[in-house]
């Protein structure tokens, strides 16, 4: 049987993986909580009284800069993790 190594570099890819898995677990829940938040203001304003259009334009706006804002993020988490693992890998 091999004797399987495990060095630094394995070791800094196997920590990468756990922050990847750590951080999408966290962004899913995240997410989660910001599209309730949505839903309940979204409700909020259709029971309110009329004349608050402009309101619900401003509220639609902010969800969606937000959104905009919550996938930029995590595509540049995502793209540094990737360059990250493309370097300890290079040292294997």
């Amino acid at each position: 049987m091999q004797k399987q190594e495990f060095g630094a570099e394995k070791m800094g890819l196997e920590y990468v993986k756990f922050v990847r898995n750590s951080f999408l677990t966290w962004m899913e829940s995240a997410t989660l909580i910001q599209d309730q938040g949505e839903r309940l203001l979204n409700t909020m304003v259709k029971q309110s009284e009329a004349g608050y259009e402009e309101w619900k334009n401003v509220i639609r706006e902010w969800e969606d800069n937000c959104k905009e804002a919550r996938e930029q993020f995590r595509s540049t988490v995502e793209e540094n993790l990737a360059k990250l693992e493309g370097f300890l890998s290079k040292k294997e």
